[in-house]
């Protein structure tokens, strides 16, 4: 196999008799690293092995030391995902040509499912949620975790949804702004332990409303 797919012109290792020759897969240079075909330093590629696969591979082979993901700077004649253009998605891709352009269509690694824990964010550290379908009742509930500031917006289909909140340096008070779109309400909640001043509900009219809050004795 590796007398026929190895390309020693090119330096890579083909994914396949039937694939492009000039075209190399993370996954492929993984296999390669760990069969010592060939090495972190002479591959000469960008990313050349995937972080979920190359890094088991890697550690079990006794030649092939782990190391940092390498970074794809443009600056070394290696081959970089071009940063302008139609195909640039802001993330590297999983197979690709010698100059950066993706093998195929359907080869970026911004994968939608690795996105998930976005939500996290707007919902526990900024603490948006819809009380009601459609958004128009909003709870705010934020973990007024050890951050000095978070700001978060959320398209919804009653309009945009804004929150910047600010803690003081010591975290024992601080400030939370509102703004939801008009015809909508929002009701305040604090974790145990913390005070609202003011009421809890807020009105929406597209303004901005500013509570202060901060932490019982």
């Amino acid at each position: 196999m590796t007398e026929q797919l190895w390309n020693d012109e090119l330096g890579i290792l083909q994914m396949g008799a039937s694939l492009p020759a000039d075209g190399f897969s993370q996954d492929v240079n993984a296999y390669a690293l760990t069969k010592t075909i060939t090495s972190v330093t002479g591959a000469g590629l960008a990313s050349p092995v995937p972080t979920h696969l190359g890094s088991p591979s890697k550690r079990s082979s006794p030649e092939v030391r782990p190391g940092p993901p390498w970074i794809c700077s443009g600056q070394s004649g290696i081959p970089c995902p071009p940063r302008r253009g139609p195909t640039y998605s802001g993330a590297h891709w999983e197979a690709m040509k010698l100059d950066g352009s993706p093998l195929v269509h359907d080869v970026s690694l911004a994968h939608g499912w690795a996105m998930w824990p976005v939500h996290l964010l707007p919902r526990y550290v900024a603490g948006l949620y819809p009380l009601t379908p459609g958004w128009r009742d909003i709870g705010v509930e934020p973990v007024l975790a050890d951050l000095s500031f978070v700001e978060c917006s959320v398209a919804t289909p009653a309009g945009e949804v804004r929150i910047p909140l600010v803690q003081q340096d010591d975290r024992s008070s601080g400030t939370l702004s509102v703004t939801i779109p008009a015809h909508s309400r929002a009701v305040v909640k604090l974790p145990n332990g913390w005070a609202l001043e003011g009421s809890q509900e807020i009105a929406g009219d597209g303004q901005a409303v500013t509570r202060s809050f901060h932490k019982l004795s």
